[in-house]
């Protein structure tokens, strides 16, 4: 992740956790675009400033939660909307990315103190790597919501953290996060899993509302994920699913050719999926087996039987390979655009009773036969 060059100029609003929690007092959070530029703004200027890296985890702790809670809101601006978005929806989108992006170059510097033996962030070595794997997540999950790709250099991010976290000596240490809605024990070895998980259940063939659910989930169960330096046998033939550390790609399963090699064991996570579809096809609540109340049946069972599959079974064989492109695919969305980039032609509405008026049994025939009519040249 390329840092923002320090500079003496900087002049951010606060420079410590006490100024940051009293500039909070102003922000006016009930008018939520507002706040997340002042946001925005203050944290890139605070990102230039050479803060010692123990008031510089103060202050972000101390934003988190504002952080978050703008975040969560502008969201909706431009999840679950018809696609492609409008200007107005991209520039929210941008905007939230931008924030989640600042977030990360914090707790990056604070995961280089710690990496470079800086004697306060060695201590919060564990809390720090945490934070930054989280707000990589969070970054890509906003990919998502908005069913855009995840960029590359996001996943590489995400690998180099947890490299970093086990580099420390503390990817299982135990760290509290009080911003997740039920369980608030994680590490910097649950929050890569949750990262993971979210990347390998195809989240762009997923509603909104299944998304919030999968992350519901992922709170709970991303310690079900464990990660281990050696292959694990599965069992029923599914092939090892590996992480590699220098890549910038999600983890898959096959045997491949990883550099840096982490094989991820989903065994308990399968077991959780299976028992909990079985109690279901019982007629268990999805309430009682901690699915939460939104979660209802047949729905409910649909979607832990997709996540088992793609988590815990080998991938299908496309039935057509996929070919790789140089050049990006461009859409539109206007009847009259559709018209022209398909006939070639700017499209012209035919005058009653002139030419180009009723079309001819001629015409009719041709349309029926092939689907349009055809023209002089053909």
């Amino acid at each position: 992740m390329k840092l923002p060059e320090l500079s003496e100029s900087a002049s951010p609003e606060f420079t410590d956790a006490a100024t940051a929690k009293a500039w909070l007092e102003h922000v006016p959070l009930a008018n939520v675009a507002a706040a997340q530029s002042d946001l925005l703004e203050q944290l890139e200027e605070f990102n230039s400033f050479p803060a010692a890296a123990n008031q510089r985890l103060g202050v972000l702790e101390a934003l988190r939660e504002a952080v978050n809670f703008v975040q969560i809101e502008q969201a909706k601006r431009f999840s679950n909307r018809a696609l492609p978005m409008t200007e107005q929806e991209a520039e929210a989108f941008d905007t939230t990315i931008a924030l989640w992006d600042q977030m990360m170059a914090g707790y990056q510097r604070c995961v280089d103190g710690a990496i470079n033996k800086d004697s306060g962030m060695r201590a919060q070595a564990a809390l720090v790597c945490t934070r930054l794997l989280s707000y990589i997540g969070l970054r890509m999950f906003h990919y998502y919501r908005a069913y855009r790709e995840v960029p590359a250099e996001d996943w590489r991010s995400l690998h180099e953290t947890y490299a970093a976290a086990e580099e420390l000596d503390v990817a299982e240490d135990a760290v509290k996060d009080f911003l997740n809605r039920d369980i608030q024990d994680t590490s910097p070895r649950i929050a890569y899993a949750r990262a993971v998980l979210m990347g390998l259940c195809n989240p762009n063939e997923l509603a909104q509302r299944q998304l919030t659910f999968v992350a519901y989930l992922l709170e709970r169960w991303g310690n079900k994920l464990e990660v281990e330096s050696k292959p694990i046998d599965e069992g029923e033939g599914v092939p090892p699913l590996v992480a590699d550390l220098k890549s910038d790609a999600c983890p898959e399963r096959g045997e491949g050719n990883a550099r840096d090699p982490r094989y991820l064991d989903a065994r308990k996570l399968a077991k959780s999926l299976r028992n909990r579809v079985a109690l279901l096809r019982k007629g268990e609540s999805p309430a009682k087996l901690a699915l939460g109340e939104d979660c209802v049946q047949p729905s409910c069972e649909g979607l832990l039987v997709y996540l088992y599959r793609q988590w815990c079974q080998p991938k299908p064989a496309r039935a057509a390979e996929r070919k790789p492109a140089g050049r990006a695919a461009e859409a539109c969305n206007e009847l009259a655009g559709i018209h022209y980039y398909i006939s070639g032609r700017v499209f012209k509405a035919p005058s009653p009773g002139g030419e180009g008026g009723e079309l001819t049994q001629k015409q009719r025939e041709e349309i029926a036969t092939f689907g349009r009519v055809s023209t002089r040249e053909e």
